[in-house]
C-alpha cells in the first residue's frame, strides 16, 4: 500500500482530470490522501502542503493500523519520518527510511537557512531522530552513506546501499537513424551533447556552455532540455555569448523519454562538488539505460563518478573547465571507437547492477527481512526478458 498525494499536472489541461482517492494498480494499493498549499508554491504554500501531506499520512496510518506490518518512508518531504516514529513508538509498528537527499545540509550549502541556527539546530535533531529509531536505513550512494553514518550514535545501525534504476521496459538502446527525437531536432552530422533534467541551484552546467563557446565553428551541439531555478540565467548566458550551437527545450513528454535519452552521442550529468553525498544524480541510470556514454561534472569521489569510472562508461571531470570540456569533445569526435565502447560498458553494467529487476529483489527481500522476519523470495525475478537471480 501507498500513502501519497494526489497529482500535480504541468499541463493545465489535466487539471479537471478525475483521480479516484484509492485504486490498485498492479497489485499495489494507492491511497490519495487529502492536501493543502501548493508543493511548488511560495514557501509558505509549500510547508502548508508538507504539514498537511504529514498530518494526513498520520491519520490513515492509525486508521490502517492493523494492516501494517512495517512501514518504509523517505527523506521527501524532510519531516514524514514523524510519522514513522509515531507508528513505531505508539503503535509498535517498525519503519525503514529511504535517504533521497540528506537534511538540513542541502539547505545550509543553499543558503536557504543559516548554519548553526535555531530552525537548523532543530532540524538536524529531527532527521537524527528519524534516522536513529529506523531499523533500517537505505541510503542511493556510498558518498551519501559515509554522511548518514555520521548522524547515528549507533555505528553497528543497519545501513543498505540500493541504487535508485531505470527501468529497462522502457528504456534501450535505439540507433540514432531509427530516432524520431533526433531527427526532429538535431542537425545532420553533428556530435550532440545532451544534459536532460532540473537546472537547479546544485547543478554546475556552466562549464558546458564555456565550451560551447570554443566550439562553435565545429559540428557540435549542446541541447538543454527542462526547467529549473538556473534556465532563465543559462538562456541569458547563452544570449550573451551569441551562440548558436546551444538549444533549450523544454520537458520532453514521459511517453517519449526512450527517443530523448537515446538521440545523443552523449549525456551530461553534474552536480557541484559540495553537493556530494547530499545527492545523487539517479538520472545517470537512464543514459546507461540508454546506451549513451556519460560525461560527469562530479566529485571523483561520489558515488556516480565511481559508478562512471568502474564502469569505463564515460569521462569523469571533478573541477570543469570550459576548456577541457571543449578538449575532450574533441578528442571524442575523433574517437568513435571509444565512444562506442563506453555506451556498451554502460548499458552492460545498467543491465547487471542498475535495472528495475534488480532493485526489485533487492528492496523485496530487504523488507522481507526487516518487517517478516524473513528474506526469503522467489529465486527468479524478471520484468522484461533480462532474468536476475
Amino acid at each position: 500500500r501507498v500513502y501519497c498525494a494526489p497529482p500535480v499536472y504541468k499541463d493545465d489541461s489535466q487539471q479537471n482530470e478525475i483521480v479516484p482517492p484509492r485504486m490498485t494498480h498492479e497489485g499495489v494499493e494507492i491511497v490519495r490522501v487529502a492536501t493543502w498549499g501548493d508543493h511548488r508554491g511560495s514557501v509558505a504554500q509549500r510547508g502548508l502542503f508538507a504539514i498537511s501531506f504529514m498530518l494526513s499520512v498520520l491519520l490513515a496510518v492509525l486508521r490502517d493500523r492493523r494492516d501494517l506490518s512495517g512501514i518504509m518512508v523517505t527523506t521527501n518531504p524532510p519531516f514524514i519520518g514523524l510519522v514513522a516514529v509515531f507508528a513505531k513508538w505508539v503503535l509498535n509498528i517498525p519503519y525503514a527510511v529511504i535517504v533521497y537527499d540528506v537534511y538540513p545540509d542541502i539547505a545550509v550549502r543553499l543558503d536557504v537557512f543559516k548554519s548553526g541556527s535555531a530552525v537548523v539546530r532543530l532540524w538536524e535533531q529531527i532527521t537524527r531522530l528519524i534516522f536513529r529509531q529506523a531499523k533500517g536505513l537505505i541510503v542511493i550512494g556510498r558518498d551519501m552513506e559515509k554522511i548518514v553514518r555520521a548522524k547515528l550514535r549507533d555505528q553497528s545501525q543497519r545501513i543498505v546501499l540500493i541504487p535508485n534504476w531505470s527501468d529497462e521496459r522502457k528504456i534501450r538502446p535505439i540507433p540514432r537513424q531509427f530516432n524520431a527525437f533526433a531527427e526532429l531536432h538535431y542537425p545532420s552530422g553533428h556530435f550532440v551533447v545532451q544534459y536532460s533534467g532540473r537546472m537547479g541551484r546544485t547543478h554546475n552546467i556552466e562549464p558546458l556552455i564555456e565550451a560551447a563557446a570554443l566550439l562553435q565553428d565545429e559540428p557540435v551541439m549542446i541541447q538543454l532540455i527542462g526547467d529549473g531555478a538556473k534556465r532563465e540565467k543559462l538562456v541569458e548566458l547563452v544570449a550573451q555569448k551569441g551562440l548558436k550551437n546551444v538549444q533549450f527545450l523544454p520537458y520532453q513528454p514521459f511517453e517519449e523519454l526512450d527517443l530523448v535519452l537515446t538521440a545523443p552521442d552523449m549525456a551530461m550529468v553534474c552536480l557541484g562538488n559540495e553537493f556530494t553525498g547530499l545527492s545523487v544524480p539517479s538520472k545517470t541510470y537512464g543514459m546507461m539505460a540508454a546506451g549513451r556514454p556519460i560525461l560527469a561534472f562530479l566529485a571523483a569521489d561520489s558515488e556516480i563518478a565511481l559508478t562512471v569510472t568502474e564502469n569505463e562508461c564515460g569521462v569523469v571531470l571533478p573541477a570543469p573547465t570550459g576548456e577541457q570540456v571543449a578538449a575532450l569533445i574533441r578528442q571524442l569526435l575523433a574517437d568513435p571507437l571509444r565512444l562506442q565502447q563506453m555506451s556498451d560498458n554502460g548499458y552492460q553494467a545498467f543491465l547487471k547492477h542498475y535495472s528495475l529487476s534488480s532493485a526489485v529483489i533487492r528492496y523485496e527481500r530487504l523488507m522481507r527481512e526487516l518487517f517478516d522476519g524473513t528474506a526469503a523470495i522467489p529465486a527468479e525475478r524478471t520484468l522484461s526478458g533480462h532474468t536476475q537471480r
